[in-house]
């Protein structure tokens, strides 16, 4: 006696319908998954954002890095831009930026920090978790921003990077001058005590080069520089806004800070790692230069 035939196709069918079900699920996490993680990034000046060389860059670019994953730009989105983000908003999240300018941080006496072969000059910005790396000697110049992110060099996203960075060209730029490079000196005679005993090390950064423009350096930043004996600054008026850091009056300018309320005028320029030094830097000042009667 024959056995009975069953007919299997409702089984196929049933089969067929889910795993279509589960791909279904599957591609449309990836897609919501995506879209959480779109980031927005607006136009910066990138002059040579739109090159081969830029475009070759973000395509060879790691799925992830510092731990979070690829993200996609919304439109209209920039040339020569990636990002990475945890997909949340506020969460982590890492830029990239191909095709940018050097930043003006990027002088004589900086002391990048080597990942792979490539120079990456840290920018962070003071009272903010934005933390930005410039690679400095490629062509064309990128930066990498992280925000939000508890990171040291030690575990850097610009470490991440720098397998991909290393293929553009080699390009060793030229540092900006320091601040008060170019600045004369014109009172010398009241700066002996400033200069005799400059701190060995102020906020990490170690002294190296002395006398009236001293000069202190940090692996991975801009140095601190300084000038004793200089002239009123053109941007000093009456009435002019001054910031008071214990005894010493500060004047902000784009160059740098001028302490103005002493007999000898000192110019400082701090990086942002930098920026705590600013009180420890007052305190010597008024320690070693005796107070001015009157400003002008």
């Amino acid at each position: 006696m024959s056995s009975p035939q069953f007919n299997r196709t409702p089984i196929y069918i049933a089969l067929g319908l889910a795993v279509s079900l589960v791909f279904g699920i599957l591609i449309s996490a990836r897609i919501v998954s995506d879209q959480v993680r779109q980031v927005h990034l607006s136009v910066l000046d990138a002059p040579d954002s739109q090159s081969v060389a830029c475009t070759e860059l973000i395509d060879a670019l790691p799925r992830r890095i510092s731990g979070i994953s690829r993200a996609g730009l919304i439109d209209p989105a920039p040339a020569g831009a990636a990002a990475w983000s945890a997909g949340t908003e506020g969460s982590p999240r890492v830029t990239l930026r191909c095709g940018v300018r050097l930043p003006r941080e990027y002088q004589e006496f900086s002391q990048p920090i080597d990942f792979s072969g490539v120079s990456w000059l840290r920018i962070a910005e003071p009272g903010a978790d934005l933390v930005t790396w410039y690679a400095v000697n490629r062509n064309p110049v990128v930066a990498i921003t992280a925000a939000g992110l508890k990171i040291q060099d030690s575990n850097s996203p610009a470490e991440d990077i720098s397998t991909a960075v290393k293929s553009l060209e080699i390009k060793h730029w030229d540092p900006a001058p320091l601040p008060f490079a170019e600045v004369a000196i014109s009172q010398a005679d009241l700066c002996a005590d400033f200069a005799a005993s400059l701190p060995a090390e102020i906020a990490g950064f170690q002294l190296v080069q002395g006398g009236l423009k001293p000069v202190w350096t940090k692996l991975g930043s801009a140095p601190i520089t300084a000038a004793c004996g200089l002239d009123l600054p053109a941007e000093y008026e009456a009435g002019v806004r001054l910031n008071q850091v214990n005894e010493v009056a500060w004047l902000n300018t784009e160059q740098g800070s001028y302490a103005l309320n002493r007999k000898a005028i000192v110019g400082l320029s701090l990086p942002s790692a930098a920026s705590s030094a600013l009180v420890d830097f007052s305190n010597y000042i008024a320690a070693t230069i005796a107070p001015a009667e009157a400003l002008g």
